[in-house]
């Protein structure tokens, strides 16, 4: 379990790898960083700051930024049920579905959205 404010740079270096090999095999002045790269590098974002990301990875942090998609997080209650449900989304497609009778688990909840 990570302590608070101390996040894991594994997924940093899984993509910087990536970034390396690629720029490595790439013919000079040739080709663009490929859309699944970029792709990658921006959800890094939603566990560090874009600065952070860009600054790994060599990447530009303008167009690292303009990449990283914001979606609201959102809850939806159904008042017609009895006890509750929670539903969250996370802008890397993950997802999570609660139900339960008692108090909602805002640790897991705040842990997944993370």
């Amino acid at each position: 379990m990570e302590r608070r404010g101390v996040r894991s740079t594994a997924g940093l270096d899984v993509v910087k790898e990536q970034l390396e090999v690629w720029r490595k095999n790439r013919k000079r002045g040739a080709g663009r960083i490929p859309e699944e790269l970029w792709e990658a590098a921006a959800g890094l974002c939603r566990r560090h700051a874009p600065g952070t990301v860009a600054r790994r990875l060599g990447l530009s942090y303008a167009r690292l930024k303009s990449r990283v998609v914001e979606k609201e997080d959102f809850i939806e209650f159904d008042m017609g049920l009895p006890g509750w449900r929670l539903e969250c989304s996370r802008p890397d497609g993950a997802r999570m579905a609660l139900s339960g009778n008692g108090p909602l688990p805002e640790g897991m909840i705040r842990q997944f959205l993370l």
